[in-house]
């Protein structure tokens, strides 16, 4: 399994969307890479440059691409932790859809190409631009300041994909959950692993119960 602990929480909210959006569509989706450390990154470049390893293209991990939109610069590959200790990019595989249909759903969740020719790697960002998505309504959760690294937390950046279409998406700072579609519950963790509970667009009801009952387990 992928995580996403390294990962943009809202590149995490975007990608937890899209998947929302292919079960609706009875596509598949999945994650072949997110965060990469700056020693894989070399050793990726160093293979591409020797023709070893045969993509299109890897990008150089001493590379600058000029200022973020929050003023720093962004450095080396986007899969990369960057100044604000995240990584900004996905690569993605699909089936049940062709690519044209699943990059369109994409798009809808704020997610785009920025690679030619690399129909499977996609941000949510791109030097100074923020892509719009247009069919996200939910607010995105909070943002933590940076990314939890201690061994101790290995289920941050997890997903758990049940048999109902529901995602359970274990980020720094909390967990996002999706049941299928519906409106999502977003569930914060303080520092004693218990903390408040925020439905999104939803009434009290199935959803609620369930968050009622985690949140008096932990």
């Amino acid at each position: 399994m992928v995580g996403l602990g390294s990962s943009h929480p809202e590149l995490v909210r975007r990608y937890n969307a899209l998947v929302a959006a292919c079960w609706t569509h009875g596509y598949e989706v999945w994650i072949s890479s997110s965060s990469r450390s700056r020693a894989t990154q070399e050793d990726l470049y160093r293979r591409w440059l020797a023709g070893t390893y045969r993509v299109p293209s890897v990008a150089n991990p001493n590379g600058d691409h000029g200022p973020s939109p929050w003023g720093w610069r962004w450095k080396g590959s986007y899969h990369m932790p960057q100044q604000d200790g995240f990584s900004h990019a996905l690569d993605m595989g699909w089936r049940g859809c062709t690519p044209a249909e699943f990059e369109q759903l994409c798009n809808q969740v704020g997610l785009q190409r920025t690679v030619p020719k690399e129909n499977w790697h996609y941000q949510w960002v791109n030097r100074q631009v923020i892509f719009p998505a247009p069919g996200l309504t939910a607010p995105p959760p909070p943002i933590p300041v940076a990314p939890i690294t201690s061994e101790e937390d290995d289920m941050k950046g997890m997903q758990i994909i049940g048999d109902d279409g529901g995602v359970f998406a274990f980020f720094p700072g909390g967990v996002v959950i999706n049941m299928g579609g519906k409106p999502q519950l977003h569930v914060g963790m303080n520092a004693s692993g218990v903390a408040p509970v925020v439905l999104t667009g939803m009434p009290a009801g199935e959803l609620a119960d369930f968050a009622a009952q985690w949140q008096a387990s932990v």
